[in-house]
């Protein structure tokens, strides 16, 4: 009884034995196609992949990084990163891959070859033995190259743009423009004659002569700085970022604007805020804002029978790290209902108005990090608003 009980238990643990082994197979049989699946997927793909031990010692590379570098299949083994790398390139994968292996955690960069002017988004992985210690790293490299072209397709056409609007903003401005220029050409005409009188009357007013010469060379100076500040205006050149005086910015464009101003009857009222710190950002894009700014509020105040027409600038802080320009008009006012899309390319309500003035004074907000919109007022017309973040600098 005790031999049966005893064999029967033993077929019994057999069974189980073998159904533990199919188990095994079937779980193998899984491993094994899903090994080959992933194998597939990283030999087919279009992204760079290799695997690197401890050493910087290449473990696998795909077809795609084997191509890269005219190697073969298998022609890699025991070869380092340095033999395909800079020694700059090196140094700084070297430092990314001990972080791997010291953290256990991934970590995704932009990498640029510039020997083949590529770019990519690298992704560092750790892979981990059975006892929880990473003993492999992987590298997944996307080309981004033609997105990056894309890129900057896209800003050299937003450069052309926005330059294209300054030159249209500049022609709304040429009866101003003129203006500007004649006061001070005909004053240094003006004194130059009596000047010539002076110095042929007997005896000549030296005195005189010297202080209408004088005169004559401040007026020249003013013209000078006038056509040099229109000139960067013009310019469509790529512009830099630095640190900024706002209200310095709001006076340049103020005198700018001086003229338009009085031939379109309108008075200009500054609240400035003397106490603002510094700005990092580009003068002449912050100043072609402003200036956009004030002639749409000129504008609208144009279609009104209003007995103020005037605008106030004002400038204040918003917060900790933004403050805040604000310029309010008199006018008739934007409806409600189109607020949200006052500032989209080619949306107007001018009937001769491109619909990219507001568009662009987004878009060189937005890329100064700052905000801009609209608020109606509570009596009459509206305030645009823009912020611009602060920086120590300055």
């Amino acid at each position: 009884m005790t031999t049966k009980a005893t064999y029967k238990e033993l077929q019994q643990r057999i069974k189980i034995l073998e159904n533990e082994i199919k188990k095994q197979d079937k779980y193998k049989e899984k491993l094994r196609a899903s090994e080959e699946k992933y194998r597939s997927l990283v030999e087919s793909t279009e992204d760079n992949v290799y695997m690197m031990d401890r050493n910087y010692r290449f473990l696998y590379m795909n077809p795609k990084y084997l191509l890269l570098h005219g190697l073969t299949a298998n022609s890699y083994k025991g070869k380092s990163f340095g033999e395909f790398h800079s020694q700059e390139a090196t140094k700084l994968l070297k430092k990314r891959i001990d972080h791997v292996f010291n953290t256990g955690k991934s970590i995704t960069y932009l990498h640029h070859r510039k020997e083949h002017g590529k770019y990519f988004i690298r992704t560092l992985s750790p892979i981990f033995a059975q006892d929880g210690r990473v003993n492999a790293v992987t590298s997944i490299a996307k080309d981004i190259t033609l997105q990056k072209q894309i890129e900057r397709e896209v800003h050299s056409n937003r450069l052309e743009l926005a330059h294209l609007e300054r030159l249209a903003t500049m022609g709304e401005l040429t009866a101003s423009l003129t203006h500007e220029l004649s006061q001070p050409l005909t004053a240094i005409l003006s004194n130059a004659q009596t000047a010539l009188r002076l110095i042929r009357s007997n005896p000549p007013d030296i005195n005189e002569v010297q202080a209408i010469l004088e005169d004559i060379i401040a007026d020249d100076r003013r013209a000078s700085n006038f056509i040099k500040h229109l000139r960067t205006l013009f310019k469509k050149d790529e512009l830099e970022k630095k640190s900024l005086n706002i209200n310095s910015i709001i006076e340049q464009v103020v005198s700018l604007f001086k003229s338009e101003a009085i031939l379109r009857e309108i008075s200009i009222k500054k609240a400035l805020d003397g106490k603002l710190p510094f700005v990092k950002g580009n003068d002449i894009q912050l100043q072609q804002v402003i200036l956009n700014l004030l002639l749409n509020a000129s504008e609208s105040m144009m279609k009104v029978n209003s007995r103020s027409k005037k605008i106030i600038i004002s400038t204040m802080r918003e917060n900790e790290s933004h403050l805040r320009i604000g310029i309010r008009d008199f006018g008739k006012g934007v409806d409600q209902e189109i607020h949200a899309s006052i500032f989209k390319p080619y949306f107007t309500t001018k009937r001769e108005g491109m619909g990219m003035g507001l568009a662009i004074c987004r878009s060189i907000v937005e890329t100064h990090e700052g905000k801009i919109w609209l608020e109606n007022n509570p009596d009459q017309g509206v305030t645009f608003y823009f912020t611009l973040p602060t920086t120590d600098e300055g």
